[in-house]
């Protein structure tokens, strides 16, 4: 910087940079405007700082369901489930209820095939209040889609009385390239009631459209609670499973029944990518300063 003597000088830095991140389709974006002020005074020196940033997060992709929930009991040590993955990228979502004797907590150990390479476990309540029962979803992205596949469960003893593996598919508008990701998940043994609820869940951050995919077993039967957005299914054992696309705060919801105890699971997914907050931003500075240089 240039030595002007006594006097003052006033010196404007702008930097940044603006690109285009929005997504196709576009959902809603949320912007936040940050404005800091602040003067730092030494003899001889006045130093004033005002900086406004204004952040874009990336919006998160909007996903829709494909088809209807698949679903099947099953017999002890394996059970299996024909699918039917529509395209590469989709996301398969595994809801798996085994039963067992008490104090056994027999569980499921693996998942394969179905078109998908590898599966996860998101979340598992192993044994459920009712000591009878393992509840857990996997879930798994689709690389070699297909009809008439087979999606194998394997399990910890040959023991298990049974079980109920239950399939739903969901695609991300915004192509196979899309990257998806666990955000969070819970698991819950409810006390009776004639309103059984899923599992409650908030997104980690003010992403929207993120998908809420959950499961709930009950000793009796049961039907949808009405909660908005929310698509209820029944399964092949009677029990039920619940997702919802467009999710974008703290979820919970709610099914209908006679009062019975349950278990329940569920997790949020989000399709991506999921990145850092977005490089563009602008950012304007004002520095001035007087006295001796």
């Amino acid at each position: 910087m240039a030595r002007l003597g006594r006097g003052l000088l006033t010196r404007k830095l702008k930097v940044g940079r603006t690109a285009s991140l929005a997504p196709r389709p576009a959902p809603a974006t949320i912007l936040t405007t940050v404005s800091i002020a602040r003067q730092v005074n030494k003899p001889g020196t006045a130093v004033t700082v005002l900086t406004t940033v204004t952040i874009t997060p990336v919006a998160i992709r909007p996903v829709v369901a494909v088809g209807t929930l698949v679903t099947a009991v099953g017999t002890p040590a394996q059970a299996t489930l024909t699918v039917s993955p529509a395209a590469l990228g989709n996301l398969l979502c595994l809801a798996a209820e085994t039963k067992f004797t008490a104090g056994q907590n027999y569980f499921v150990t693996g998942v394969s095939g179905g078109g998908v390479a590898e599966w996860t476990r998101r979340v598992q309540l192993l044994p459920d209040a009712q000591a009878v029962h393992e509840i857990t979803i996997w879930t798994g992205i689709v690389s070699a889609p297909g009809a008439g596949l087979t999606l194998t469960a394997t399990y910890s003893n040959p023991g298990t009385v049974s079980t109920t593996l239950n399939c739903h598919e969901f695609q991300p508008l915004a192509g196979s390239n899309t990257t998806w990701a666990f955000d969070v998940g819970a698991t819950a043994s409810n006390a009776a009631s004639t309103s059984p609820p899923y599992p409650s869940l908030t997104p980690t951050v003010p992403y929207t459209s993120e998908l809420y995919f959950g499961f709930i077993q009950w000793p009796g039967s049961g039907s949808g609670g009405g909660t908005p957005g929310c698509i209820y299914q029944t399964d092949a054992n009677g029990n039920q499973c619940v997702y919802n696309t467009g999710v974008s705060a703290t979820i919970q919801p709610l099914a209908s029944s006679a009062s019975q105890v349950s278990s329940t699971a569920a997790v949020l997914m989000r399709a991506g990518p999921v990145k850092p907050l977005s490089p563009a931003f602008g950012m304007a500075q004002s520095v001035q300063r007087a006295g001796s240089w």
